[in-house]
């Protein structure tokens, strides 16, 4: 017979995807909202700033999977956990960049709602996110391997 804290073993990886994906999304879609990562401000040029916008993000990126991966501690369950959560986290952002389509707002060309929440999604999370994701997961899988077992 299964006991709760059974049960709550074999579903701690499916939450803590969702948590990631859903943490992941949000700080997506703050910086897109805020105007940082958008494709006229992502490849517009060189920030005077010393720690600009994006580069906090990345850092944001890189900390919540460093912390995912120490709470996983093994590579494998690491490596794949990352990636459900990538997958989701950039459906979720897409979905509420389309929302106003899906609202049904009548100044809204659904065509262009929809190519342009896909082009912001794929901006925002491509290469730079995905490099810092892996690192921070492979950093904390590591970390908790060695010093929380």
């Amino acid at each position: 017979m299964l006991s709760l804290g059974d049960v709550g073993r074999k579903l701690e990886p499916g939450f803590l995807v969702l948590a990631w994906a859903a943490t992941t999304s949000a700080l997506t879609l703050v910086q897109i909202f805020q105007g940082n990562l958008t494709p006229l401000q992502y490849y517009g040029g060189v920030s005077t700033q010393i720690l600009s916008p994006a580069i906090v993000f990345y850092l944001e990126i890189f900390a919540l999977s460093t912390f995912a991966g120490m709470v996983i501690r093994d590579p494998q369950r690491a490596l794949f956990s990352f990636i459900g959560c990538y997958v989701l986290a950039g459906l979720t952002t897409i979905l509420v960049l389309m929302l106003p389509v899906f609202a049904n707002a009548s100044l809204v060309t659904p065509e262009l709602v929809f190519g342009y929440s896909i082009l912001d999604a794929f901006t925002a999370f491509f290469p730079i996110p995905l490099i810092a994701g892996l690192a921070g997961t492979f950093l904390g899988a590591g970390l908790g391997e060695h010093f929380l077992q």
